[in-house]
């Protein structure tokens, strides 16, 4: 007996239908094309005797900014208005936000108020 033959045996060994895999295959192209449109940058902020190192950076809204601790000492990047902060950074630990359009561009430690630095969010 051939399963081709046989409509009914032929559904049971058809996994997918033509109308999922047209689904399937246009949703993977959607999710490629956002990708495609939108490059996302991560950047790395170094902390060394308590200084941001870079002390400026240049983002875009939906880039990522990774801090890495090399001191003794935990600190944070803190917006100067509060409303986003990385928490505690232990020494060689780091922590990573995603960048907002709506971001206070200024930062700093929590712990040793004089480290400041700046975020300069630059449009798409």
């Amino acid at each position: 007996m051939n399963i081709y033959t046989q409509p009914y045996l032929f559904k049971v060994y058809n996994v997918f239908t033509f109308r999922q895999i047209i689904f399937l295959v246009i949703g993977f192209m959607s999710v490629g094309n956002i990708y495609a449109q939108t490059p996302i940058s991560t950047h790395k902020i170094e902390i060394a005797e308590f200084v941001f190192t870079p002390q400026t950076i240049d983002v875009k809204p939906g880039d990522s900014i990774t801090w890495t601790n090399s001191d003794i000492a935990p600190h944070t990047a803190t917006g100067s208005d509060g409303n986003w902060d990385t928490g505690t950074i232990n020494m060689g630990e780091s922590k990573t936000i995603v960048v907002s359009a709506d971001m206070n561009l200024s930062y700093l430690c929590k712990f040793h108020p004089n480290m400041k630095a700046e975020i300069v969010v630059k449009p798409d």
